[in-house]
């Protein structure tokens, strides 16, 4: 059929004859964890302004978040171990798109990650019969309809304290397939293993330790866009450790910083920059260079506040604004949007007060695919899009809608399909060698 062949040249030269837009606001999600749970989305202003655009309601303990990479969806885990996960309209409002859960089985909502590409969720899983229970890492494909399945593989976790996970992280590694990371804590030493990861979700036992004589490692992991640093930090201690990925695979410590000199005092939650040469720690929020080897340089620029109880800073997708909390007059939960400046480290611009705090933030990035032939604006390119297309022609182009428009379009249409959501292409660079088996 010539206008199936056509249709993504036509939606180009449509995308073509839009004006420029004007800026944006950035758009991010908190949550509480408490009792009742609240999921919450937020427009931000580049001058700090803030306000709530969106509010759920989610099952008690729903206080982590994984954002894709590629502002597709979000995930929730809840400790009903039950996995929502919402799909994010071009307007950047939520739509529930699943609900995930798994009759007999635990699946835990504190260790997780997404992988670079958004193809998988990672997790601790357990059997709960037959006894004694069986604990497993396990990859979730997020299938192209928004719909989290399994895998068909899953890594037995040996009775071992030594492996059991108190974090996760990803990154991919050369040639494909993907390299996860997972902190542990035993006996006041604290382990961070690197496990193989294929492409199709099958986990393999790890290939490389790490050990340290510090605290926990339970800060979670940051991924440098290109994927060569990897960057975790201390739950509750002054810390960041660095590791490389070098183009065969391998995996290497480079650097341990604390950043107790500086004051900032909590390594909780530090996240890379999407420019890879600075990232921004939690406690008193800070930020530091970090060189290209992944070596930490010089002292941190710490701001004049800090994060509460764990939470951590949230970061905009350009790197330009943070987002903390803190308590210390009695007047409420203060939320702080700071400038991250390169001279003058984070610069407050407005000062919001809250009878809430958030247990995890998460900003949603920008669109990285053009989304060519998404017609109808739902987020999905299908059927439903060639159907539009059709219709725009035999009607004329003034049809109004996301054809001609950016807007929200309706609730994505969900199909049955077993293929793993795939990257719509992005900044990430695919090394040419092999990956190490």
């Amino acid at each position: 059929m010539p206008g199936l062949l056509r249709w993504p040249v036509v939606a180009l030269a449509l995308t073509a004859s839009r004006p420029s837009a004007p800026a944006q606001p950035y758009t991010f999600v908190t949550t509480r964890g408490d009792d009742p749970g609240q999921l919450r989305v937020w427009s931000l202003s580049e001058s700090g302004a803030l306000s709530q655009v969106q509010l759920f309601s989610v099952p008690i303990g729903t206080a982590t978040l994984e954002m894709d990479p590629f502002g597709r969806y979000l995930i929730c885990p809840g400790t009903n171990s039950v996995l929502n996960l919402y799909s994010v309209g071009p307007d950047k409002r939520l739509v529930h798109a699943d609900t995930y859960s798994r009759p007999g089985w635990t699946i835990y909502t504190e260790f997780h990650t997404l992988t670079p590409d958004g193809a998988f969720y990672v997790g601790l899983t357990r059997r709960r019969t037959p006894l004694p229970a069986t604990y497993y890492f396990e990859a979730l494909a997020v299938e192209a309809s928004l719909e989290l399945a399994e895998s068909g593989s899953r890594w037995v976790q040996p009775q071992n304290p030594i492996m059991y996970a108190h974090a996760f992280g990803s990154a991919l590694l050369p040639g494909g397939g993907y390299g996860l990371f997972f902190t542990s804590w035993n006996a006041g030493i604290s382990h961070v293993a690197v496990m193989p990861m294929s492409a199709s979700g099958e986990i393999s036992s790890p290939e490389q330790w790490f050990d340290f004589n510090a605290q926990p490692l339970a800060g979670g992991f940051t991924t440098r866009g290109d994927q060569r640093v990897v960057v975790v930090g201390a739950y509750d201690v002054p810390t960041a450790i660095s590791l490389s990925v070098s183009p065969e695979g391998e995996v290497a410590l480079v650097d341990v910083w604390s950043f107790a000199h500086d004051g900032v005092w909590v390594g909780q939650g530090v996240r890379l920059l999407p420019s890879g040469d600075r990232m921004v720690a939690g406690g008193r929020i800070a930020t530091a260079a970090i060189e290209g080897s992944g070596e930490f340089a010089g002292s941190a620029l710490a701001g004049p506040y800090g994060s509460i109880d764990a939470a951590h800073p949230g970061v905009s997708p350009d790197g330009r604004i943070a987002v903390t909390t803190w308590d210390f007059d009695g007047q409420g939960i203060h939320w702080g949007v700071f400038a991250l400046t390169p001279d003058r480290g984070p610069v407050l611009l407005r000062d919001h007060v809250f009878n809430f705090g958030y247990t995890d933030i998460a900003f949603i990035p920008p669109r990285t695919e053009e989304m060519l032939g998404d017609a109808n604006g739902d987020g999905l390119r299908d059927a439903a899009d060639v159907v539009t297309y059709i219709n725009h022609f035999a009607d004329g182009p003034d049809i109004g809608g996301p054809l001609d428009s950016p807007g929200p379009g309706p609730t994505p249409t969900r199909t049955a399909t077993s293929t793993p959501m795939t990257s719509p292409g992005s900044s990430i660079s695919w090394w040419g060698a092999r990956r190490r088996e």
